[in-house]
């Protein structure tokens, strides 16, 4: 309840700075900033949404990807995007300190092992985030799922939680069983279902776009993402269990793009870096300076295309050409050339947020 408390109180003196009025008591206001804050660490930033007193229900989307985990909470007709989270977890005996604020957040238990995440792994350790195949089967992967879970009970603590998460299209009704199993260890919910990635972004592009659900009606949906695109073929509601693939996602083009500057610098440069010089219109900030190499990211980035627009045409192929609409989402979604795509609201929670519908319609 105290920490309820304290989040009202931000969320009233957001509002009046919002209205230009004056704080009454700047010194509780720097108190409850440091407190919020500190529960926020394991987010990039500390927006977070309206905490209720009352017990509801809570429909949520959670969408775990590689480069970050994304979680949207529907209320009513509106969405809670909470603050992107870093997709990583250490494990907390590989260094020698850790800093006071990982006491109450940032950390959690699986099985025997303390595990920092989000924000505090990567201000406490040297971590990255993962991009290997088999990925949900990992202590890693584990560690983030409670990481997750500790970021919604955190904030609703004691409400009915009816949780819809995704992994790859390829992977196996087992997989997303098992994942399921993980949340529930870690997650006071009623309900927690795990679907095909790329479902949560025809649900998300339906919001706006209800036709893609009529029966008669063939969307192939594609979820560019760090590791890999994943691609579904989905009839109304009905996704075609046999038109379920995954192909090469964003490290396609980082993984050429580090073939094209082996040449040019002596040592290996990080995944990270390479990633964000293709999202940065070619500019690299590596060893202390910035580098031009907008002609290699043009040609990484050509290369990732066609994987993906082959990954299009297998899935028109399979339909004998009979595919009325293209959904187009997920964090790499801008490097894919697909005429005529329909991209779904929500920037990089469009997943999460499709899940939410998801988890609104179990009940």
């Amino acid at each position: 309840m105290f920490r309820n408390m304290i989040h009202l109180q931000l969320l009233a003196e957001n509002q009046r700075k919002r209205q230009g009025i004056a704080s009454p008591n700047i010194l509780v206001y720097a108190f409850v900033i440091v407190r919020v804050h500190a529960i926020a660490d394991v987010f990039e930033h500390a927006n977070l949404p309206e905490v209720h007193m009352a017990q509801q229900t809570r429909f949520i989307g959670v969408d775990i990807g590689r480069s970050g985990i994304k979680i949207a909470i529907k209320e009513d007709d509106n969405f809670s995007d909470l603050p992107i989270i870093p997709a990583i977890a250490i494990p907390a005996d590989s260094l020698a300190e850790i800093d006071e604020t990982t006491q109450e957040v940032g950390k959690v238990t699986v099985g025997d092992m303390i595990w920092l995440y989000g924000r505090t792994a990567v201000e406490q350790g040297s971590g990255e985030p993962a991009v290997y195949a088999q990925w949900e089967k990992s202590q890693e992967y584990e560690a983030i799922v409670a990481g997750v879970s500790q970021v919604l009970h955190e904030l609703y603590p004691g409400d009915k939680l009816i949780v819809v998460s995704g992994l790859p299209a390829e992977s196996s009704v087992t997989s997303r069983q098992d994942v399921a199993e993980m949340f529930k260890r870690h997650l006071k919910a009623e309900i927690v279902k795990v679907w095909p990635q790329p479902l949560g972004a025809l649900w998300a592009a339906a919001h706006d776009r209800p036709d893609l659900l009529e029966d008669d009606t063939r969307t192939a949906v594609l979820d560019v993402g760090r590791y890999s695109t994943d691609l579904a073929l989905v009839t109304g509601t009905t996704p075609n269990a046999q038109a379920y693939r995954s192909t090469g996602g964003v490290r396609v083009a980082v993984e050429k793009l580090s073939q094209l500057l082996r040449a040019r610098f002596d040592q290996a440069i990080p995944f990270e870096r390479l990633e964000e010089s293709l999202y940065k219109g070619g500019i690299l900030r590596f060893d202390g300076e910035s580098h031009d190499v907008k002609a290699e990211c043009k040609v990484a980035l050509q290369m990732l295309d066609q994987v993906i627009t082959a990954g299009v045409g297998s899935l028109k192929t399979q339909a004998r050409g009979m595919v009325d609409y293209v959904v187009l989402a997920g964090g790499g979604a801008q490097f894919a050339d697909i005429p005529k795509a329909l991209t779904p609201a929500g920037g990089r929670h469009a997943v999460a947020r499709g899940f939410a519908y998801i988890a609104e319609g179990l009940v």
